[in-house]
């Protein structure tokens, strides 16, 4: 309708409040950090968002744009990159010096 603003939208990397969850209903009202859209087939019209330190699956409709509530917090999660993206690290080679490293094998010939 004309002259009604906008509803703010959703965005990877933003703050939504969640609103109306019946399987988790203790978290309404609880800010999650969002972090992507959904791509499966079960999950579409779902966000991936992180709440008190777990990642879940709501749909659109449950997620109220906000501002984090704890600025430093906020600041802290821009900060930091989401979780399983990214590059990977390799693991540093273990040499024969270092702790649980394997030795070089020795011939038979040589110790003979």
């Amino acid at each position: 309708p004309a002259g009604r603003a906008a509803e703010p939208a959703i965005l990877a990397g933003g703050w939504a409040t969640l609103t109306g969850l019946a399987s988790r209903a203790d978290l309404n009202g609880a800010q999650a950090q969002v972090l992507k859209r959904c791509t499966g087939k079960a999950t579409a019209g779902r966000w991936k968002v992180k709440v008190r330190g777990e990642v879940l699956a709501v749909r659109a409709e449950s997620l109220a744009p906000c501002e984090p509530e704890d600025e430093a917090a906020g600041e802290q999660a821009r900060a930091e990159p989401p979780r399983g993206g990214g590059r990977r690290r390799e693991a540093a080679p273990v040499t024969a010096e270092e702790p649980g490293g394997k030795r070089p094998r020795r011939s038979r010939q040589a110790a003979a």
